[in-house]
């Protein structure tokens, strides 16, 4: 697979088959993978009552960036009180920017492209994410 720079799974990211190969720890009829909420309350509101809607039980399991962009102490306990509910995946920050900077240095696509996000946030405020939104339901 070619694929261009910063479109990639690291191999560190990836599991071997003989991960798999153990009694399971985690048996579900329905599950919900959940990757890159950061902080997004209405995205987890939506998966709520997506979850809500399943003919049975749904298992939801958050990996450990449930929280980054945050813009208050309200949200991040909001966030955590509902994720903690649930299955949540242990998430070192510090290890993961130390490895994002180790394989994506600064001057590189994907460091120009996706670190300043991280780190800093985006580059609209919530009057614009307000008014892009409007736009995009009309």
């Amino acid at each position: 697979m070619n694929l261009p720079p910063g479109r990639s799974c690291p191999l560190h990211y990836r599991y071997a088959p003989s991960d798999f190969a153990r009694t399971p720890g985690l048996v579900a009829d329905t599950l919900y993978v959940v990757g890159g909420l950061y902080g997004n309350r209405a995205a987890l509101d939506a998966l709520l009552a997506l979850a809500a809607e399943e003919g049975g039980p749904a298992t939801l399991v958050f990996n450990g960036d449930f929280n980054w962009f945050n813009i208050d102490a309200e949200g991040f306990a909001a966030v955590n009180r509902e994720v903690l509910r649930h299955v949540a995946l242990r998430y070192d920050a510090a290890r993961r920017r130390n490895e994002f900077l180790a394989n994506r240095p600064p001057g590189s696509p994907v460091h120009e492209s996706y670190y300043r996000r991280i780190a800093a946030g985006p580059a609209y405020g919530m009057a614009d994410a307000v008014r892009l939104g409007a736009s995009l339901s009309a």
